[in-house]
């Protein structure tokens, strides 16, 4: 019986081993990338869409503190709703620089003072920060969060911290660890942006390879020619949750 008990505790052992992941840092892959994106209509006559693509971009010291630089760029999708509009323009977005601290994120801006963006070692009835708290100098908008599970992703299962800001589908956000917020890295922690429009994640690379969201996401690190057909490709009529 004693033999028995001790195989089982190694059985399980063994099982606890293989399903004990290390925590993964947001910041910690430097081949990572994220794209998200804005759509709305003001108007009503003409759609409106802001891509926008993450990347790491190296480390810097400011004021002694050592912080590694996110670097992004962003097209802007003019297309037609009801009125004739059509235009792209592409330009280099701001950077942004961030540290780790066990599993909190502290991130600031070249104007902005440091202010802390995540925490995934918050639980049930925390409030976590926005992440567009970065850019804030401290102050900023806070959530409550509703629910902490995990989900896997590239083959490993990562803390998900969900909140909701409101009573529609729309205003719910995951906080994933590795990954960041389903509305954008450093976005708010809502995909309704006001009454006419909606953010949300739409992939993360690593290694050149998407490991979450859509596989057919946009890359904005370079400007080129897109065609009309490509550009009605982005007109996106609801909202999406993850």
């Amino acid at each position: 019986m004693k033999g028995m008990l001790l195989g089982l505790l190694a059985i399980l052992v063994s099982c606890s081993d293989i399903t004990a992941q290390a925590y993964i840092p947001l910041f910690g892959d430097t081949t990572r990338m994220w794209t998200s994106s804005i759509t709305g209509s003001a108007e009503g006559d003409c759609l409106d869409t802001w891509v926008t693509t993450h990347w790491i971009g190296g480390d810097t010291i400011i004021d002694g503190t050592g912080y590694r630089v996110i670097r992004s760029r962003e097209r802007h999708y003019v297309e037609p709703l009801i009125e004739w509009c059509q235009s792209m323009t592409e330009y280099p977005g701001q950077d942004t620089y961030v540290r780790e601290v066990d599993h909190a994120v502290f991130a600031r801006s070249n104007w902005s003072t440091e202010s802390l963006i995540y925490d995934f070692d918050a639980v049930v009835g925390d409030t976590i920060p926005y992440p567009i708290n970065a850019y804030e100098n401290g102050f900023g908008w806070h959530a409550i969060i509703v629910q902490v599970d995990s989900i896997l992703v590239n083959g490993t299962y990562r803390i998900r911290q969900t909140v909701s800001d409101g009573p529609n589908e729309g205003d719910t956000i995951r906080v994933i660890e590795g990954i960041g917020a389903t509305s954008a890295p450093f976005g708010m922690l809502s995909q309704q942006l006001g009454l006419s429009h909606f953010g949300q994640l739409d992939c993360v690379r690593e290694s050149g390879q998407v490991i979450f969201g859509d596989s057919w996401c946009e890359l904005i690190t370079g400007f080129h020619h897109r065609t009309s057909a490509h550009l009605n490709r982005h007109i996106r009529t609801l909202p999406r949750t993850m």
